[in-house]
């Protein structure tokens, strides 16, 4: 007999739809966050010496941006204030952030002149080389200032494994008075296609002693005064110190 009860359709596991939306809700935080601290940056570039904004200033000034309550306060507890890029007061009883740039530049003077002392005193001190990215978000006029920098031959600049572009102050005490014949004749050397054993062979014929072969003599020298036998340990002797003292007794 056909039965022609309806049954109910296996309910799918929402175990998926729940990581799904823990992960959508997490991204959607962090752009929020991203988001805000980029307002707080163009904010500042603007004007370096401007007060401090509570979350609904921000909010407000920001456009699309909308917070519910549990966003507010992972921001105001957690994520501004371990972040690097924002200085958190509390001033006038309220919680107020600013955008705190990589670099202290000195806005009032000199500019230039500040980067500059920024830069010699990392050399000086060996501290971490400095990104152009870093400058670019500390001052509106950073590619005029690096510009500056490079044409008076104060700053070197290199490019890392990032692929990021790096500054370095150039220590003018290190510059080495070259005579251009001697640079013309240098860059004027071509090694392509050359084996070691070619460059040698020059070095030799020029009156040079080759270092690799030094090393190669040391290590044949070695070879041949070492022995491939280890050396026997000393047989150590007991009651040496009161040998003197002590008889020897047979039977009898």
């Amino acid at each position: 007999m056909t039965s022609f009860v309806q049954q109910k359709p296996k309910q799918k596991p929402l175990k998926r739809l729940s990581n799904t939306t823990s992960q959508n809700s997490t991204q959607n935080k962090n752009w929020q966050l991203a988001k805000i601290i980029e307002f707080l940056r163009v904010y500042y570039l603007k004007n370096p010496h401007s007060d401090h904004l509570t979350l609904d200033e921000i909010v407000k000034q920001c456009e699309n941006l909308s917070l519910d309550y549990s966003t507010e306060q992972w921001l105001i507890t957690e994520a501004l204030p371990n972040n690097p890029r924002i200085d958190m007061q509390l001033i006038d009883n309220s919680t107020k952030f600013h955008y705190k740039p990589p670099l202290q530049i000195e806005h009032d003077q000199g500019q230039v002149r500040s980067v500059l002392d920024i830069l010699k005193t990392r050399y000086e001190t060996y501290d971490k080389t400095t990104a152009v990215e870093d400058i670019q978000d500390s001052t509106t006029k950073a590619n005029m200032i690096i510009k500056k920098l490079k044409e008076k031959g104060k700053i070197v600049g290199y490019t890392g494994k990032n692929k990021k572009e790096f500054l370095v102050y150039n220590d003018s005490k290190l510059n080495l008075p070259i005579h251009s014949d001697f640079i013309q004749q240098w860059r004027s050397v071509s090694i392509e296609g050359l084996t070691k054993e070619n460059i040698r062979q020059y070095l030799r014929n020029s009156g040079h002693t080759v270092h690799g072969e030094e090393e190669d003599l040391h290590q044949v020298t070695l070879h041949t005064t070492t022995s491939g036998r280890r050396p026997r340990r000393p047989i150590i002797q007991q009651n040496v110190h009161i040998a003197d003292q002590l008889q020897t007794y047979t039977n009898t």
